[in-house]
């Protein structure tokens, strides 16, 4: 994006801005670069989307070339990053693309599905290695370039405006050893036992990376780890590289390995305590159903009553995992989502339900033909409102389920939250048909 931005100064831009927007720079908003495309009227949207995919968008739109072709030709070529790409046949060629696994050992299909190539390509799309990686890290650590050519890959002042600290993480330090910690553009900024590091972590599903580099001390560790949850170990080893290589003393190295060895190995969520709550409005396969939203891919919920062969097919995918004729909770598949494959709704009281997401393996992968099901870690449960239509004794039809509210998506209250209606208060709001 801030190389984008930079042709824009000097005037090396392929595509004219829309009017009446005059300047493209970090204050630019992108309802204006967007105008056609930003469709959620609605004043939280850019807070709800996933600014990875929208910034990888906007690339395409201005750059006169697919943001995929952008990075190869400016970033990728330039550095001869020759093994890197965003196509996973590509990467397969030379029998080098590795396999990819969960936390607990289970092996999980490769996470770079071609068809879904252009949305997931900005916020975790890059097929690498540590040789190629060493390359981007070095042109870093060389204020943004190249050190085997001399050419300028990253004007300094893009680089120090992504790499600098706009937002604060963490307001207070952890322990000595560490600053306080801020977040710029993609990147983490803070200091160890007195040097300044800047720090990104990636993770897919089968996949966990960390990039770091010490600017001052022109340090720079890159680690590729083939599995789930694999940042505690990465961080380990990134702390006791820094620490032997700058003579500290080895506290932070500890601290992770000891968090590492003390993580459970297990492929199933940890129950959820139950709420005691107060009953639903309506029977719970009356909240079961396809609910539509602008925006948004259908989603059909279904109870374990529920007749239709999809949802026959979702519930018999869950019962290798839970014990669905005694559960009162509603399932889903997700098959066009990027990272999860399906969700559970638990009934938390009334018609508020805790949304989680998973993936479900239900005949296994590979030679392992046993059900297992993984899940992030990291992730939070939403929640989805159901409204049910208010009663009325003058009419003797049944009440229904009108929609369900989405919320807690990103994992924060916000002000939305003073509004009344749940319809109001939701992040999305889907209609049931």
């Amino acid at each position: 994006m801030g190389l984008l931005m930079d042709d824009f100064a000097h005037g090396k831009n392929k595509t004219a801005l829309p009017s009446p927007v005059t300047q493209f720079d970090w204050d630019t908003k992108i309802a204006e670069l967007l105008p056609d495309d930003w469709k959620l009227m609605d004043e939280w949207a850019s807070s709800e989307a996933n600014m990875y995919i929208v910034g990888s968008h906007i690339v395409s739109t201005y750059a006169g070339m697919p943001y995929m072709d952008f990075v190869k030709a400016r970033i990728w070529e330039p550095l001869d990053m020759s093994e890197t790409t965003f196509h996973a046949d590509e990467a397969s060629q030379d029998g080098k693309l590795t396999q990819t696994w969960t936390k607990f050992g289970r092996r999980i299909p490769i996470w770079f599905p071609e068809e879904q190539l252009p949305l997931h390509a900005g916020p975790g799309g890059v097929i690498s290695n540590v040789i190629d990686m060493a390359k981007w890290v070095a042109m870093l650590l060389n204020s943004g370039t190249n050190p085997v050519t001399n050419e300028t890959i990253l004007p300094m002042s893009v680089l120090t405006e992504v790499t600098s600290a706009h937002t604060i993480v963490h307001a207070r330090a952890p322990s000595p050893e560490f600053s306080i910690s801020g977040y710029g553009m993609g990147w983490f900024r803070e200091s160890y036992q007195g040097h300044e590091l800047i720090s990104h972590s990636g993770g897919i599903p089968g996949i966990s990376t960390e990039v770091c580099f010490l600017p001052s001390e022109r340090l720079g560790v890159v680690i590729l780890s083939n599995a789930d949850n694999k940042h505690s170990s990465e961080l380990a080893i990134i702390y006791r590289i820094i620490e032997d290589f700058l003579g500290l003393d080895r506290k932070a190295s500890v601290e992770y390995m000891s968090t590492t060895s003390s993580q459970p190995l297990s492929g199933k969520p940890l129950p959820q305590e139950s709420m005691s709550p107060r009953p639903l409005t309506l029977p719970l396969n009356d909240y079961a159903g396809t609910y539509v939203s602008p925006g948004y891919p259908n989603i059909t919920l279904c109870a374990s009553s529920s007749s239709t062969e999809d949802c026959e097919d979702v519930i018999n995918d869950f019962k290798s995992f839970d014990d669905v004729s005694s559960s009162p909770m509603l399932y889903a598949r997700l098959p066009n989502s990027i990272s999860i494959s399906h969700v559970r709704l638990r009934q938390k009281h009334g018609d508020s339900f805790a949304l989680s997401a998973t993936n479900l393996f239900p005949h296994g992968y590979g030679l392992d033909e046993s059900p297992f099901e993984t899940w992030d870690p990291t992730s939070q449960e939403a929640t989805a409102e159901f409204v049910v239509e208010e009663a009325d004794i003058s009419n003797k039809s049944p009440r229904r389920v009108l929609g369900l509210g989405l919320m807690d998506l990103s994992g924060e209250l916000t002000e939305r939250r003073r509004l009344n209606s749940v319809e109001q208060r939701s992040e999305v709001w889907f209609t049931k048909l």
